[in-house]
């Protein structure tokens, strides 16, 4: 119940994120100028990001959607349910641009310093996230895992994937 809470609040932040992304400015690269029209603006994000937005944070419309219409096929409901998550993966795309964030800043060079070396730990813990998630995804297709340092000469069942892999 907590994990769901914290997982629909992410994706409430990303949609609030959406709808500050149509009132966003930006600096025309051509001229410096800053654009402050609405109608550019939402151009803009429309053509370059809103896509990605869109996708990362369709889960938390989809995901009721999905467990109402396919309630009667369990194989349909847990095919549709993994489709969802992945295009949740569409999130970390999004926060390649914290670092840009942090560059546009109107702070000091030392306080932008500190918010990159925090923003790569948390892109490192995101990495090392996804990569215990595929490690646990192709270890949980076997029923036993026994890792190359198990016991040799005894047969145990102290290995397996759903009690080791932990993250």
């Amino acid at each position: 119940m907590g994990l769901w809470i914290f997982d629909t609040g992410v994706d409430v932040i990303f949609i609030i994120d959406i709808v500050l992304g149509f009132f966003t400015t930006y600096f025309n690269t051509g001229s410096g100028d800053e654009i402050w029209s609405p109608k550019h603006i939402a151009k803009r994000y429309l053509i370059e990001s809103f896509l990605i937005d869109f996708l990362s944070t369709l889960p938390v419309a989809l995901g009721p959607m999905v467990e109402v219409a396919t309630s009667s096929d369990p194989v349909k409901r847990a095919v549709l349910g993994r489709l969802v998550g992945i295009l949740g993966m569409f999130k970390i795309v999004r926060v390649r641009r914290i670092s840009k964030m942090i560059s546009n800043l109107n702070q000091s060079q030392e306080l932008k310093a500190q918010l990159k070396r925090l923003n790569t730990i948390f892109i490192l813990f995101i990495y090392v996230h996804a990569l215990a998630c595929i490690l646990w995804y192709f270890f949980k297709q076997e029923s036993v895992w026994v890792p190359p340092l198990d016991f040799m000469y005894v047969v145990t069942d102290l290995f397996k994937a759903d009690q080791t892999i932990l993250h």
